[in-house]
């Protein structure tokens, strides 16, 4: 994450807050939500991109046996964790 993205959050924050301000002083409260609303819509379509790069991080540094995809681990402790997980995925 770069630093950019930061000040992007707090420009939308910042203007968000005043244009639900003025809003609010104007007697408009539901369009001040409204704004509200959708200043939080595009931060989380802002970090998005951001969070699947942090859980393909994650996943690549540990590998999740959860997922039926991989193949069985080879060693006795990976293959006891990919048991628990295939019978947990197994009962749903």
């Amino acid at each position: 994450m770069d630093f950019t993205l930061i000040l992007r959050i707090a420009a939308v924050g910042l203007i968000v807050a005043i244009l639900q301000q003025i809003l609010s002083k104007l007697g408009r409260d539901e369009y001040g939500m409204l704004v509200v609303l959708s200043g939080i819509i595009v931060i989380l379509v802002m970090l998005v991109p951001q969070l699947v790069e942090l859980l393909q991080a994650v996943q690549n540094v540990m590998p999740l046996y959860c997922f039926p995809s991989i193949k069985p681990p080879t060693n006795q402790a990976n293959a006891l964790i990919y048991g628990v997980c295939a019978d947990l995925l197994a009962g749903l």
